[in-house]
């Protein structure tokens, strides 16, 4: 580790590092009035990681460790978050369109690469009394607040809890309407969402997922989830406007389990999610947080670690009954920009949590912490994770950025609440935006 963070200090210090502005590669017209913006980037994560993979957060307990050959501290990376994206704007009819895609769609996360739809959506905009109204359709976030200052929000994951409403893309039927009260611009939202699994992300868990419970045989949904979201954008005298938001949204299913496949019992069941979140800058710092609290719905809690996994949405004990796993998922942080003082250099951090309760395999057991104990749970649910970030960053260029990020991360399992392990990576992300 001693030798990594000389070595990359040595490199920062010749090229300089910091938070890309996107850049595209220019706007060119196709048919008709539609303007086409094609733009993207090349990412690479490097760097060392202890006890856990680079590009996870959970660490490893006793039993992943002694499954692995390598189970010290080891250097990995990967490009496979890199991005393409292209943008159409057709002014004269107020239609918008989005996709974007990346390499992180063949297997395990940040480790093998194929190509991965991420976004693809159209939005029809109108005008009507001084209203902006708009309908959007296509796969697009969640009605969570995709944004977070540290690396790993590149990856859509990483640390527990960071972004606490993990923004997942979903097929949806959205309708808002932006309205300009004065210093206040609201922009509330309600729409159709396909909540009971996960379109385009093969590598995380789904949302509503039995993790292999033997006595659930299927979760389905025979009608589309829905949410609403208010966001609202205020001035505070401080700097830039201030931003708040509350979301819910839910999926109805029916979980069929029992203690065979042949006689089984189909039990309708509704998971849901409720969230909300603040961004406050105050002159070149920006405070942020947001929370999080799901109930049968625990894909949002995502958990991305070798052997670590989320638990599952629903289970059952014995096949006798049908119980519903909730968590609460939250995170505060802080960026000090100092383009305002000549540098281009942007310092970041903050901590992060996800707690689940009334989740299975609680057996409560009392592992003494050694490897032997552990091996027969070397796949295990989280019972509780937290995170502790700090970055560094500065835009060599207008398109090339470096940035050096710390994670600490301790995890507790399932199995045994009462035992905690530690994990850390230093890595370096460049980053080169066309």
């Amino acid at each position: 580790m001693k030798k990594l963070f000389i070595y990359l200090t040595a490199a920062l210090t010749v090229l300089g590092l910091g938070f890309a502005s996107i850049a595209n590669a220019g706007t060119v017209t196709i048919a008709g009035n539609t303007n086409l913006t094609i733009g993207g980037f090349i990412l690479g994560y490097y760097g060392e990681s202890s006890n856990q993979n680079l590009v996870s957060s959970q660490a490893n307990n006793p039993g992943i460790v002694n499954t692995q050959t390598d189970n010290s501290t080891k250097f990995s990376g990967t490009l496979a978050f890199t991005r393409l994206w292209l943008n159409l704007d057709n002014k004269p009819e107020g239609i918008t369109g989005y996709i974007s895609a990346d390499f992180n769609g063949g297997g395990v996360q940040g480790l093998t690469q194929g190509v991965r739809l991420r976004r693809a959506y159209l939005i029809k905009s109108f005008k009507a009394n001084g209203l902006n109204p708009w309908i959007e359709i296509g796969q697009d976030y969640n009605l969570g607040q995709p944004v977070g200052f540290s690396f790993s929000a590149y990856q859509n994951a990483g640390l527990a809890g960071d972004e606490a409403s993990v923004p997942i893309w979903v097929p949806q039927i959205m309708f808002g309407a932006k309205i300009n009260a004065g210093n206040f611009t609201l922009n509330p939202q309600i729409g159709l969402i396909d909540l009971q699994g996960e379109s385009g992300s093969g590598n995380y868990t789904e949302l509503m997922s039995n993790a292999g419970d033997p006595d659930i045989y299927d979760i389905s949904a025979n009608v589309p989830g829905f949410g609403v979201k208010l966001p609202v954008d205020f001035k505070t005298g401080f700097g830039a406007p201030a931003s708040f938001y509350g979301a819910f949204q839910g999926q109805p299913v029916n979980v069929s389990y029992g203690p065979s496949n042949v006689n089984f019992v189909k039990k309708s069941e509704f998971g849901w999610a409720a969230s909300g979140g603040i961004t406050v800058p105050v002159s070149y710092v920006t405070f942020m947080g947001d929370i999080q609290y799901t109930s049968g719905m625990t894909g949002l809690n995502t958990v991305l670690g070798q052997g670590a996994y989320t638990p599952e949405a629903y289970w059952s004990e014995n096949g006798n009954n049908v119980n519903t796993t909730k968590a609460v998922q939250w995170d505060a942080q802080a960026k000090i920009d100092l383009k305002r003082f000549g540098a281009p250099v942007a310092i970041a951090g903050g901590y992060s949590k996800v707690s689940f309760s009334n989740y299975n395999d609680a057996l409560g057991l009392d592992l003494d912490n050694t490897y032997s104990a552990w091996n027969a749970y070397n796949n295990s649910p989280v019972r509780e994770s937290g995170s502790i970030f700090a970055n560094i960053g500065w835009n060599a260029t207008k398109s090339f950025m470096l940035g050096l990020e710390w994670d600490n991360n301790l995890t507790s399992y399932a199995v045994d609440p009462g035992a905690s392990f530690h994990s850390n990576s230093f890595y370096m992300i460049g980053m080169y935006s066309f």
